[in-house]
């Protein structure tokens, strides 16, 4: 079985030594002060996100495309008439067993058997922080939904029937919704088998909208710009935030705070929703460092940029205004959330 490799990383991903360094780490792991949140940063979504009244549904008009974080990576999307989950976690620890891996801090703010029908997942890479056996059985009972993930990714899935493999770049369309497999700088493995099979990130193309979900990753501008130039201009980018501390140690594989502002700068969204953050700790930093390092960057820096980018109100739903922010956009800088 061949293992796979970054396109754009000078180094192969070495996942073992990554691990090591972050089991000493551990050690001196920042505390978690949650009745010290800064929970204030979610209360202003900014000029184009529109909280909807129930998690799931648009306006009558149904324009907008819908985002809603449940949690970490898992993000309820509704786009040209489709709903997308991407990367389902319900499990309350990131590892193989009960008792192995990071606990889950902060609960799912919506149950499986409370979501709409699910016609397909976007399932980035097989870490346990992104792929829940528990929870794509319960979906594949439930709806048999399209599966779209990196090569040999369907064994921790039995080989699911419709559970459809993509190389990088990759295309596969879902009645109208273009969907592209895309680059991203991380690894793949779960308990001692490493990059055997392949992660990315997803762009999605509809009438009205086009995302692009990072999953996991690294800040390559490299990539990056092929990205750009294969599949934008895009819309709204939903981009990690977490995982980041020490820095020196896991830039190669997630996004900080700064990283991400700059991919919201470098591809010009009209609007970026953050996510990975606030759930696992898997890395030194808390739930504090993640929210306030990501509101402090985007303070300093959003009046020099375009579009907006929230830190999301997990379960909240978010319809984005885009023809809004196209106008805004036209006339300058919008101010964020």
């Amino acid at each position: 079985m061949k293992r796979f490799k970054n396109l754009y990383a000078k180094k192969k991903p070495i996942p073992l030594v990554h691990i090591a360094k972050l089991a000493m780490f551990r050690l001196r792991l920042e505390p978690w002060d949650e009745a010290s949140l800064p929970l204030d940063c979610f209360e202003n979504p900014g000029e184009i996100f529109k909280l909807g009244d129930k998690p799931f549904e648009l306006d009558n008009d149904g324009s907008g495309p819908l985002v809603n974080v449940i949690g970490h990576s898992t993000c309820f999307i509704r786009v040209g008439g489709k709903n997308l989950l991407t990367d389902p976690v319900w499990s309350s620890v990131a590892g193989p067993f009960s008792l192995i891996g990071p606990k889950r801090r902060t609960p799912p703010t919506i149950t499986l058997d409370s979501l709409p029908k699910i016609d397909a997942v976007l399932l980035s890479h097989d870490h346990y922080d992104h792929l829940d056996k528990k929870a794509l059985r319960f979906l594949i009972d439930r709806d048999r939904p399209v599966i779209l993930t990196g090569c040999n990714v369907s064994r921790h899935l039995k080989r699911y029937d419709r559970c459809i493999e993509m190389d990088w770049h990759d295309f596969y369309e879902l009645d109208g919704v273009e969907v592209y497999f895309c680059p991203a700088q991380h690894f793949s493995g779960r308990g001692f088998v490493f990059n055997k099979s392949l992660w990315g990130s997803f762009v999605v193309k509809a009438p009205e909208a086009s995302l692009y979900f990072l999953g996991d990753t690294g800040y390559s501008e490299p990539m990056f710009e092929d990205i750009s130039r294969r599949y934008g201009p895009i819309d709204i980018g939903i981009i990690p935030i977490g995982a980041y501390k020490p820095y020196n140690a896991l830039k190669a594989y997630h996004l900080s705070p700064y990283d991400a502002v700059h991919v919201h700068q470098f591809f010009e969204f009209k609007a970026s929703v953050a996510v990975h953050f606030g759930t696992y700790q898997l890395s030194i930093e808390s739930i504090n460092s993640q929210i306030e390092d990501f509101v402090s960057i985007w303070e300093d820096m959003k009046d020099d940029l375009r579009g907006e980018f929230i830190l999301p109100e997990f379960g909240q739903s978010y319809e984005i205004d885009l023809e809004r922010a196209t106008k805004l956009s036209k006339r300058g800088a919008i101010k964020g959330a």
